[in-house]
């Protein structure tokens, strides 16, 4: 009786073990993506305040 609980209560911490380490991976992916969405949304806003720059240099 004690082994099968014993060998439940192992395959569950397996379980969650396995859970935990996926959502880990997901929320890694997750700060990964949003790090790059962010940089490469500043550098849009680098080269338009580039092309901004030159289109006023250009004008005068």
């Amino acid at each position: 009786m004690k082994a099968q609980v014993l060998r439940r209560l192992e395959a569950s911490l397996a379980l969650i073990s396995v859970y935990a380490f996926a959502n880990h991976l997901c929320f890694r992916q997750e700060s990964l993506t949003k790090t790059l969405q962010g940089t490469s949304s500043l550098q849009q806003g680098e080269r338009e305040g580039n092309e901004w720059e030159q289109g006023r240099t250009w004008s005068k």
